[in-house]
């Protein structure tokens, strides 16, 4: 099958020579033998008879993260909550969503690789509303990152994927500016890229056009610029920027659950294997057995128990439009680093907030 333009799912090793590489069809069938407790199926999302390796056109920036910033990270101050205080369940929809919309909000990447400019922004953008009490609401955009952030696609691949925590930087000393999703007409500069889909195959209708049909996605160019000609804030008035940035090193299952509960949701990745791209719901663990690794940057924002598989998980919100997974979202089991979920993290704080330590 020829290769998609799809620029979802970021390559870090390849599958093995010695065994043919399965459809996502093949690895639905052989999940229904293998025992697990999440739930799996064909969404459109992805094409049945297309393998994993399909979605291969971008090459992930994934070396060592410290390999490219002259100064070491600020240290993380884990926040000082009592782990006899930290709860069973967390979702920050229920505890800051009455005044943060963001936190609600599923992105889509349409035909780029951009996960790593939106899980920074809309992380960004909660964290600022959560800090604010409310005061700053809105989306942050994601075009602006693609767009202008500094040093985070040295490759100039904007598409073609970014570092994590030179996005955090960016945002310290440079700022980002407002924008809604594609279509919005919200903010400085709404997201330009169309949402679409991958399959492309008769499984009924679906409201998005095939990624295929739009080619592949250039990185865009840097304009200091609001492209919303209704906006009425001009682009340099509209900037907002973070005090601090850090990263998350500790992989302490407790310092990361303090800090989402005081400060907010945090930019992490995810390691995909090809099982994932057959995940409809439920609370998600690798099961294929395959080595192949795709690299996924998504928004950590809380965590619980479910009771029916009687596993812990993670709460996470992806960039595959809301008809994907658990309307946008999906589980993960917590605990044990599942597909590194909880390996690289990166966030920051707004000027003036006051955390606990």
């Amino acid at each position: 099958m020829k290769a998609k333009n799809l620029s979802l799912l970021l390559p870090a090793l390849a599958y093995s020579k010695e065994l043919p590489e399965p459809t996502i069809r093949e690895i639905l069938k052989a999940g229904e033998s293998t025992p697990k407790t999440w739930k799996s199926g064909i969404t459109e999302k992805f094409h049945p008879d297309s393998k994993p390796s399909d979605y291969n056109l971008h090459s992930i920036l994934n070396f060592d993260e410290n390999a490219h910033i002259n100064n070491p990270h600020p240290a993380h101050r884990v926040p000082k909550v009592a782990d006899g205080d930290i709860p069973a369940n967390f979702d920050p929809r229920e505890k800051w969503g009455a005044m943060c919309p963001t936190l609600f909000e599923i992105t889509d990447q349409g035909p780029c690789a951009s996960s790593w400019a939106m899980a920074g922004a809309t992380a960004f953008a909660d964290r600022a509303c959560i800090q604010t009490n409310g005061e700053i609401n809105h989306s942050f955009s994601t075009q602006d990152v693609l767009e202008c952030c500094h040093g985070c696609t040295p490759f100039g691949g904007g598409c073609e994927g970014g570092y994590m925590p030179q996005n955090w930087i960016s945002f310290k000393n440079y700022g980002v500016v407002s924008g809604g999703l594609y279509g919005s007409n919200k903010g400085c500069k709404p997201y330009e890229l169309q949402p679409c889909e991958h399959g492309d195959y008769d499984q009924g209708e679906t409201s998005y056009p095939s990624c295929d049909s739009f080619g592949y996605a250039e990185k865009p160019v840097c304009n200091l610029a609001c492209s919303n000609s209704e906006y009425a804030t001009n682009y340099q008035e509209d900037e907002i920027k973070l005090d601090n940035y850090y990263g998350i090193t500790s992989h302490l299952v407790e310092d990361i659950q303090k800090e989402l509960m005081t400060n907010g949701p945090i930019e992490t990745t995810f390691h995909i294997h090809g099982d994932f791209l057959t995940y409809t719901g439920g609370v998600y663990y690798h099961t294929d057995g395959r080595k192949e690794l795709y690299t996924q940057s998504v928004k950590l924002m809380g965590w619980g128990h479910d009771e029916e598989s009687d596993l812990d998980y993670w709460l996470v919100a992806n960039s595959w439009n809301a008809d994907w997974g658990e309307d946008g979202f999906f589980r993960v089991k917590r605990g044990h680093n599942e597909c590194s979920i909880e390996g690289t993290m990166y966030t920051g704080n707004m000027p003036g907030w006051e955390i606990a330590h």
